[in-house]
């Protein structure tokens, strides 16, 4: 049994997939020096905010991505901004 949390969102009129993976979790934890359980207790109590939010946006779109082998360039965090602008 592998650990993934899946969902579709929609942004702008079309469906963005996300997927979050081991992966994608420990990317995130690397790029934001934090473990991902201290990220969700800070988007939980306030004390994470937008930068953290948009990296684990970007991480679940980029292993979505991957797991439909699009090919494509990754995504990135200018791709990811708009998608979490349009859904607030």
């Amino acid at each position: 049994m592998g650990a993934r949390g899946e969902a579709t969102i929609e942004a702008d009129g079309r469906e963005v997939r996300i997927l979050f993976t081991n992966r994608a979790l420990a990317e995130v934890e690397a790029q934001l020096g934090q473990s991902i359980i201290e990220v969700a207790k800070g988007l939980a109590d306030g004390s994470c905010g937008i930068t953290e939010a948009v990296h684990l946006l970007r991480a679940g779109m980029e292993a979505a991505r991957r797991d439909a082998r699009e090919g494509g360039r990754a995504i990135s965090l200018v791709d990811a901004y708009p998608v979490l602008d349009d859904v607030g």
